[in-house]
């Protein structure tokens, strides 16, 4: 093939400034990549930069405590759970601590007891439809539906059990039972277990709960 003196020259003169420089002659120019080391990164924004800091997953809301019948609280009885399987029986108790006896159900009972300003009386209404304390979810036990079901606090797992609704007449309702929360059998004593029941308007019935 035929040489032409003026390219070859001119070749020889890019090389020898190459080696001046440090830079890479057989490497094209303008690719958008940087020498960091013998490593290429993309510099030009065409991959996305990793994102930290924590993600929305629901648990979100206004915090504070459910006021209801004689003007008590919805309480977390015996306190703060240990885990998602203490067993309550869901007796009520003169100290507002529903009896532990390990024998029933997985959960610890939710009760009335006088507002006390205590972490068992803090409740998140987080905008997934969910109320939670301890980080917990207040679940109706064993997904029941029929009156009488009470309700417990436990490990948080995306059933309709756990979801729930705040009305404007103020009734707190379970929307796949379509029943409402409510202190049994209108006792007013620390300690009385709270359940599920057909809505009726009663006093019972009747929570105010934490809003933005």
């Amino acid at each position: 093939m035929k040489q032409w003196p003026g390219i070859v020259a001119g070749a020889v003169l890019i090389s020898a400034c190459a080696k001046i420089l440090g830079v890479d002659a057989d490497r094209p120019l303008g690719d958008g990549s940087q020498e960091d080391g013998g490593e290429h990164t993309v510099a030009d924004g065409g991959q996305d930069a990793p994102t930290t800091g924590p993600r929305p997953d629901g648990s979100e809301g206004p915090t504070g405590t459910i006021t209801g019948f004689a003007a008590k609280c919805a309480d977390v009885a015996p306190g703060v759970p240990a885990d998602g399987d203490a067993a309550a029986n869901g007796d009520a108790a003169a100290d507002g601590d529903a009896a532990v006896d390990g024998g029933a159900s997985a959960g610890r009972t939710v009760d009335l007891y006088e507002c006390n300003g205590s972490s068992a009386q803090q409740w998140t209404m987080a905008v997934d439809g969910t109320i939670r304390a301890f980080g917990m979810c207040l679940d109706v036990k064993l997904a029941g539906t029929a009156d009488g079901t009470y309700v417990q606090l436990f490990e948080c797992n995306g059933t309709g059990a756990q979801q729930w609704v705040a009305t404007s007449d103020r009734n707190i309702v379970n929307p796949v039972s379509g029943k409402c929360l409510d202190v049994t059998a209108a006792n007013s004593d620390n300690g009385t277990p709270l359940q599920i029941w057909t809505c009726e308007g009663t006093a019972n019935q009747k929570w105010i709960v934490p809003g933005p």
